[in-house]
């Protein structure tokens, strides 16, 4: 008759089944782990700041100060800063800048730098140098480039014109 065949699960056949689902999330965890692993980069950029206590000539002007901080498991050496402004969201999904600039020697922040993991690089560049027509919009994207990466860390920058921030 139908059901009257045993069906002898032993405790071998558990513990096989035990063993192979916890071999498969060993397995998931460290794909996870080797994805994750590496030097991770978390940049942020702050227009429209002053410099106080270095200079007379560096007060006088407005800065960017980019902040770079390795918040992976390994260092990375930052090799460069730039910028790039692209006039329209348009020209930056087709990655068309129409200018792209270069910050050889960032104020406050020498490169290239070791950014071992846990730590921080600091730097300004001067925002003022930029032309009138950033501050009428578009996007400038501030690009910080690492020996790690194929590709540089981005992040957006809205700067406010020199005549608004001076009436504010």
């Amino acid at each position: 008759m139908l059901g009257d065949t045993p069906t002898d699960i032993t405790i071998t056949d558990i513990l096989a089944v035990w063993g192979a689902a916890v071999a498969t999330l060993v397995l998931i965890w460290d794909i996870y782990k080797w994805a994750k692993s590496g030097p991770r980069i978390v940049l942020h950029a702050c227009p429209d700041m002053k410099v106080i206590g270095v200079n007379e000539v560096s007060e006088d002007k407005t800065w960017v100060s980019v902040d770079a901080a390795n918040i992976g498991d390994r260092p990375t050496t930052i090799t460069t800063l730039g910028t790039r402004y692209y006039p329209s969201w348009f020209e930056k999904l087709r990655n068309k800048p129409k200018y792209s600039t270069v910050v050889p020697s960032p104020l406050s922040g020498r490169l290239p730098y070791k950014l071992g993991p846990g730590e921080r690089w600091s730097g300004c560049f001067e925002q003022d140098r930029f032309e009138e027509e950033v501050y009428q919009g578009g996007i400038l994207v501030v690009e910080l480039y690492t020996s790690h990466a194929k590709s540089p860390n981005k992040v957006r920058v809205k700067l406010q014109s020199p005549e608004k921030s001076e009436t504010s």
